[in-house]
């Protein structure tokens, strides 16, 4: 049998904005896209006929800060699964979740991320004002949680506890 996905466009009736206090975003991207060169390098990423050679320097290039390994994530994707979050992120409208409605933000974002550029967690903490904090991760790229595992446990962990004393 065959299935076939066929996204529908959730309405907010079973939103439940009221139960979420605050929100951590990891690698924060939104409004502010990536170049079209690292745009480009990201859907290589997945290209199938991409020698071995050719992937990891994609990986590297879209996901790693330089000079970090990124043979960590060689093969660290599963092809549809990838489809669909890049078919999602096409179909949202980012003005949707942009402020997380009236939930705190925290935003741990990694300095050299060239996929969630750093100016968005710029954005939303000019935007958002006293419900908003963000922590800047050095020798981190998209692949934060890899590279910086510590650093992010740091930010998230200070944030919890001095938001919930």
């Amino acid at each position: 049998s065959t299935y076939i996905w066929k996204p529908r466009r959730p309405d907010d009736s079973h939103a439940l904005p009221h139960l979420v206090e605050s929100v951590v975003l990891l690698a924060c991207g939104g409004v502010i896209q990536p170049s079209e060169e690292f745009d480009e390098a990201l859907h290589n990423v997945f290209d199938i006929e991409a020698s071995d050679e050719e992937h990891l320097n994609y990986v590297r290039q879209v996901f790693f800060a330089s000079g970090n390994d990124a043979s960590v994530w060689f093969d660290g994707w599963h092809g549809v699964v990838a489809y669909f979050q890049g078919q999602a992120t096409k179909a949202e409208d980012v003005r949707r979740w942009w402020g997380a409605r009236t939930a705190r933000i925290h935003i741990v974002q990694p300095v050299e991320d060239v996929i969630a550029v750093p100016k968005n967690g710029q954005l939303i903490l000019e935007e958002f004002g006293d419900r908003s904090s963000m922590d800047l991760i050095p020798d981190a790229g998209h692949a934060l949680l890899p590279e910086q595992p510590a650093a992010v446990a740091e930010s998230v962990i200070k944030w919890l506890r001095r938001t919930n004393p």
